[in-house]
């Protein structure tokens, strides 16, 4: 639990870190706003999450397997960082693997490499986390995808990722 909590304390030094690099020119503008859309769009899905959770829902999104050790709602304010991180990941890799101009016009291949980047880290999470930090429930709205580890991954949150790197894409282009 201690572990946990230290683990968490870190990230408020995480968007320190961005920006000090935007204020020294190592990152640019476009960078660092598109950071903040991540945020913006992670807090959609946190928040909306959190409130389906069992702490208000009488028919809970999921359970939480572990507890929290921080304020209940700092968990998706905290967890959105993470997701501004997740989607400049996506942001280098579109950089690294598709030819300039990135984000200028719509671009398949620049969508593919955010959708498979945010697909791909949403499954790397929930198999990662499902079954020992929370586990999803069924609802008609959040089918059985497949099992891994005796675990039941679901198809909310891998799909919410694609829809989030597909509003990304678009307000970066829109952006530039």
């Amino acid at each position: 639990r201690l572990l946990l909590l230290v683990r968490h304390c870190h990230f408020p030094r995480y968007p320190l870190f961005l920006f000090l690099a935007y204020q020294r020119g190592r990152i640019s503008r476009f960078t660092w706003f598109m950071f903040w859309i991540g945020v913006a769009l992670g807090l959609t899905w946190e928040l909306t999450f959190h409130f389906l959770g069992p702490e208000y829902s009488e028919t809970p999104l999921y359970l939480n397997l572990t507890s929290w050790p921080l304020l209940p709602i700092t968990q998706p304010l905290l967890h959105a960082f993470w997701d501004g991180g997740i989607f400049l990941i996506g942001l280098w890799l579109v950089k690294r693997l598709c030819p300039a101009p990135q984000f200028e016009r719509f671009r398949w291949r620049e969508l593919v490499v955010l959708l498979i980047w945010g697909i791909g880290s949403a499954l790397i999470v929930e198999m990662v986390a499902s079954g020992s930090g929370w586990e999803y429930l069924p609802h008609w709205y959040n089918p059985p995808f497949f099992q891994f580890n005796h675990a039941t991954i679901y198809l909310l949150p891998i799909l919410t990722w694609a829809v989030a790197s597909v509003i990304y894409y678009g307000i970066g282009i829109w952006q530039h």
